[in-house]
């Protein structure tokens, strides 16, 4: 099946959320079930890193503006050490080091950089940890 995001203001003071826009992504590939996990927003670029949760693990660079999707990091066969899939992510703003990445099969948070290096990692113990 091919890749969607769906962007809307969810606002506190609405009933309901407002629909902004909704972004196909014909770049994107996936198996039902097996797409996209986890997202986080880079205000300074203007993008969103969109997470492929398995088979394989990937991160997407999407650019809300034009609809397209490009690969960032698409780790080596087998995937990042202690990672397992990919469940949730967090970009720090300003930051030009990478993403902070969430497992929830292995509970680990790693630290990737943009090269594709998994910087590192620790564990996170709780019962459900899930982007």
């Amino acid at each position: 099946s091919t890749a969607a995001i769906t962007v809307m203001d969810l606002l506190p003071w609405r009933e309901s959320a407002v629909i902004r826009r909704k972004l196909v992504l014909s770049t994107v590939k996936c198996k039902t079930n097996f797409c996209f996990e986890g997202i986080t927003y880079d205000i300074k670029g203007n993008v969103f890193y969109a997470l492929q949760e398995l088979g394989p693990m990937r991160v997407w660079r999407v650019n809300p503006g034009s609809g397209t999707a490009s690969l960032v990091l698409d780790p080596a066969p087998g995937g990042w050490p202690g990672m397992r899939d990919l469940a949730g992510a967090y970009f720090r703003a300003n930051s030009t080091s990478g993403l902070y990445l969430l497992s929830q099969a292995t509970q680990n948070v790693a630290r990737v950089d943009f090269n594709g290096t998994l910087v590192n990692k620790v564990q996170v113990r709780d019962n459900m940890v899930e982007g």
